[in-house]
């Protein structure tokens, strides 16, 4: 029997391809959405990580991740653009653009910390990883 406690706990969607079944590539650029009123009681983040090595990408920023504390850029309905790539595109900003590296790797991971129920009956979900090259 699958328990979910609401507001307690973590849960971590991750994904290593993109919308497209293709694998994500460190020399493309990527979007991905969050809709509005993320399902995350305590705080949510959105990370990178090495497909080696399984540890946070070595990219350069101080932090492979974006998350609420970060104060990330809100688009006007409440939902969240972020973005993925080598070089910053020019929609986004430093609050929501995480960069990854040509030649390497990577997956992406949402880190919901204290899921709401919006999570466990997936009347919200982040899209899939857009490319936009």
């Amino acid at each position: 029997m699958v328990m979910n406690i609401v507001d307690k706990g973590a849960k971590y969607p991750a994904t290593m391809k993109d919308a497209d079944g293709n694998w994500l590539d460190g020399a493309k650029s990527y979007s991905l959405h969050l809709p509005p009123k993320i399902p995350a009681a305590l705080f949510w983040s959105v990370a990178l990580y090495d497909n080696v090595s399984a540890s946070g990408l070595d990219n350069g920023q101080p932090f492979p991740s974006i998350n609420t504390m970060d104060k990330p850029t809100y688009n006007q309905d409440g939902s969240h653009d972020i973005y993925f790539g080598p070089n910053r595109p020019a929609a986004a900003d430093d609050s929501n653009w995480l960069r990854t590296v040509p030649g390497k790797g990577y997956f992406v991971i949402v880190r919901l910390y204290g899921p709401q129920q919006a999570f466990f009956d997936q009347s919200w979900k982040p899209s899939d990883l857009k490319l936009l090259d």
